[in-house]
């Protein structure tokens, strides 16, 4: 569903529900013999109203963000070897297991990576590179 049209319809139902409660407050309360003050109807609806005007903005910032897909989101992510990739294996990252491909050569299980690109469900990785400290000698 459309962003616009989730908006349209959240503005459409912030309108029935205050045109509910309000007729609730000034029609069918009296005839059930509660009398409020008419401060007390007017704060009650001001608040609904403010209400309804927060849930809009926030959902209106929401919807304007620009999803990600769990794909785009792998990108970059740093892993585990499971298997040998050579150049095709598995991979682990975070707590979920991917089909990868290797695009340096051959990765040893246990080997650290990082997420390069994805394509459907595979994973292209590379073995990461240790940093100058962590180099033995």
């Amino acid at each position: 569903m459309k962003p616009v049209v989730i908006l349209v319809f959240a503005l459409v139902n912030s309108i029935i529900e205050q045109a509910l409660v309000a007729a609730a407050l000034l029609w069918l309360l009296p005839q059930l013999g509660v009398r409020l003050p008419l401060a007390l109807t007017i704060g009650i609806l001001a608040m609904l109203a403010a209400w309804s005007v927060f849930t809009y903005v926030l959902t209106r910032r929401a919807l304007a963000k620009k999803a990600l897909t769990p794909a785009e989101e792998m990108v970059g992510k740093r892993g585990t070897a499971l298997t040998r990739l050579a150049p095709d294996g598995q991979v682990r990252i975070q707590r979920e297991i991917w089909q990868a491909v290797s695009s340096c050569g051959e990765i040893a299980p246990g080997d650290e990576i990082r997420v390069l690109c994805v394509e459907g469900l595979r994973l292209t990785v590379r073995k990461e590179q240790e940093s100058v400290d962590q180099r033995p000698g």
